[in-house]
């Protein structure tokens, strides 16, 4: 809580005890005694109603009006706050910083309301320097430079010693450069009276990190002194550590990582970011990005902090985060494992283990931890969980709803929320609408993800605009953005192979256990009639301990156009059982079987396992494939209502495998189950017939 915020909270405090007034005045003092205990309590929502009914009991207290507006303001709701600044204004022309901050928050939706204001108060405290102040913000808001550079003119004339009037003449002085060079007219004078003004403000405070921000900034919009920028940047953020001060340590990293993403300079981003998660731990959003440009480093700073002291769940959560962005699946049960020893129960434990579930292909794991997280306790983060759930499970109008309800219960603008919501009109092919969420994004001025960006490349793609698709390609393959590559041998490998291989084989040095980029090469060789090198390559891989189930059923793919059957059955079987709902096993393993003529052998091995209560879905689903090829649609039926109820995620993905020409009619997918299943009749291995 602010200085001035505090002092009012003891005075009204002080107003419910000492008041021995008529029995309304007690119980509307009452009301906002409590109101500032729950503030205390970070309870807002309660801590606003309680102020309402305070108004209620006595409508004319203008000092409940300005408490109103400060929580709201605090909130973001502009409008609402603003309106209840003008009122305490009207109740008490005394307060005229309440009227400068209604005009404030006015100016931009209402301007005509926040200048009656103004003019208000200009008439009333002409010799206010902080009205002039307030009246050159707004003339900037407008575009009346000439105006705004008078009024701060003024406030400086009526009293020097004000640092924050100097201030304010210096982003006059650089919105008036803006201007001159949108004009084609030299902005130096501008800029180097801006610098002139933060210089005076820095004296007159001796040293002021706010007055080192902005020099930096007019520095950096300067092209002939750009190169002094970053020096400037770092001298305030050394300014706020010095002085202990975190909130302008934080502000200052901030600001110098919009500027080193500006520039295009990752090394100063990254000394941003360890500056900002210094200043702020608990910062999850220096957090995110700080792991998306470098995991490891990330990781290294967060982990010492966790097991320093600070056992916060969030970072836990954001470690895993992390471990699960570098691939390191190992890394992050172990996390994991710890994490939920020490937070059992915390919804952000329940989070975490639903992202490792994920990321290992366990989609029923991964449904059965959220829906811990339903009803009261859903919230934005775990209904984006739910939606990439439901992307893994295919089913795309699920996802769908629960990406529009994580942005409904976010507190505000949610990027992550819109990320999803593209990645699900991608999957759908619905390009306008992915397309427009990531221009909602950009909008906000926030940085776009690789990711991001290969959406908005395969909506330009898509809408046949691939000149400006192509060349925002080229752009991400300058990156390390290895699933570029692949839509570059998607988009372009037909026009240009040599150059598609390229780019896959340096994606895959770089980044060896990215499957996508090792099933594009894998299948581009296979185009080329290369399947040794194919399987020369995923051997490699495996051998590097970057095995999963999607790589067996690769190599198995491999190995049956190799001829060598028995050592592709094994494969698919084997991921079979780890990930029956990927959508090629089940067709794969029947190939392979069918091409060894084992299908009887298969059948009379099912049927024994699944007599005695030992076969597992993905078999399940397999047996099901065998009975509908030779005509047996009961039995299939049968057999697929069984997959159906126990493991609906594998029904789903092998709708399509169980639906030929006159086969069977599907039935409907029933609710999950939420009882827990026994090892013995669903994870039993599957042996290949002999």
């Amino acid at each position: 809580m602010r200085p001035a915020l505090r002092a009012l909270a003891v005075a009204l405090a002080a107003l419910a005890l000492a008041c021995s007034c008529s029995s309304s005045e007690e119980r509307a003092a009452r009301r906002v005694a409590r109101a500032e205990q729950l503030v205390l309590e970070q309870r807002g929502d309660e801590a606003l109603l309680e102020l309402e009914s305070a108004l209620a009991i006595d409508p004319r207290s203008a000092a409940v009006n300005q408490r109103i507006g400060e929580l709201l303001a605090d909130r973001g709701a502009t409008a609402a706050a603003a309106a209840h600044f003008e009122e305490t204004y009207r109740l008490d022309p005394s307060q005229i910083e309440a009227a400068l901050r209604a005009a404030t928050l006015f100016a931009a939706d209402e301007p005509a309301r926040a200048q009656r204001i103004l003019e208000s108060v200009l008439e009333t405290h002409p010799e206010t320097p902080a009205v002039h102040r307030t009246a050159a913000t707004l003339a900037i808001a407008r575009g009346d430079l000439a105006s705004a550079l008078a009024f701060a003119r003024a406030a400086i004339a009526l009293d020097r010693t004000r640092r924050d009037s100097w201030l304010q003449l210096g982003a006059v002085e650089r919105a008036r450069a803006a201007d001159l060079l949108a004009h084609g007219a030299p902005a130096e004078p501008a800029l180097a009276s801006a610098l002139d003004a933060y210089r005076e403000a820095e004296a007159l405070a001796g040293g002021d990190v706010t007055a080192r921000v902005e020099t930096a900034r007019t520095l950096a919009s300067w092209p002939a002194r750009r190169s002094e920028a970053a020096a400037s940047f770092r001298s305030a953020i050394a300014l706020a550590a010095e002085r202990g001060d975190a909130d302008e340590r934080y502000a200052a990293a901030s600001a110098l990582e919009q500027f080193a993403r500006g520039a295009q300079d990752a090394p100063l981003a990254l000394e941003a970011l360890r500056h900002e998660v210094n200043a702020r731990p608990g910062q999850l959003g220096s957090w995110e990005r700080f792991g998306a440009l470098s995991p490891r480093a990330a990781i290294d700073q967060l982990e010492p902090l966790i097991h320093g002291g600070r056992d916060d769940a969030l970072l836990w959560e954001e470690l895993v985060r992390l471990d699960l962005a570098r691939r390191r699946e190992s890394d992050a049960r172990a996390h994991q494992s710890e994490f939920a020893r020490r937070h059992a129960g915390d919804p952000a434990a329940i989070r975490s283990s639903v992202r490792l579930a994920l990321a290992e292909g366990r989609t029923d794991a991964a449904a059965d931890a959220l829906g811990e997280l339903a009803g009261e306790r859903a919230d934005s983060e775990s209904e984006l969980l739910r939606a990439q759930l439901e992307l893994a499970r295919g089913d795309l109008a699920a996802a769908k709803a629960a990406a529009i309800r994580a942005a409904e219960l976010a507190p505000g603008f949610s990027a992550p929320a819109e990320r999803i919501r593209a990645e699900v009109h991608a999957a759908m092919n619905e390009w306008p609408e992915a397309l427009a969420a990531i221009d909602r994004i950009a909008g906000r001025g926030l940085p776009l993800t690789a990711d991001d960006s290969l959406i908005r490349v395969r909506a330009l793609y898509a809408r046949g605009d691939r000149a400006a698709a192509k060349q925002q390609l080229e752009t991400l393959l300058a990156q390390p953005a290895p699933d570029a590559a692949v839509e570059f041998a998607r988009s372009e490998g037909s026009a240009d192979p040599a150059r598609a291989r390229a780019h896959l084989e340096r994606a895959h040095r770089a980044a060896p256990a990215h499957f996508a980029v090792l099933e594009a090469l894998t299948h581009l060789d296979l185009r080329t009639g290369e399947p040794a090198r194919a399987i020369a390559r995923i051997e490699r891989v495996i051998a590097q301990q970057h095995t999963g189930a999607r790589v067996l059923l690769l190599r198995a793919e491999v190995l049956a156009q190799l001829g060598q059957l028995a050592r592709a059955e094994a494969d698919a079987l084997r991921a079979l059982e780890a990930a029956p709902q990927l959508p090629r096993a089940v067709d794969l393993a029947y190939s392979i079987f069918a091409a060894e003529q084992k299908l009887d052998d298969a059948q009379r091995a099912f049927e024994a396992a699944e007599a005695a209560g030992a076969l597992h879905g993905g078999a399940r689903a397999l047996l099901a494939r065998i009975y509908l090829a030779r005509g047996e649609a009961e039995k299939a039926q049968a057999i697929y209502q069984r997959v159906l109820a126990e493991s609906p995620d594998i029904a789903l993905a092998q709708l399509a495998s169980l639906r030929p020409a006159g086969g069977v009619t599907q039935p409907r997918a029933r609710p999950r189950s939420r009882r827990r299943r026994t090892r013995s009749a669903h994870l039993a291995p599957v042996r290949a017939p002999a």
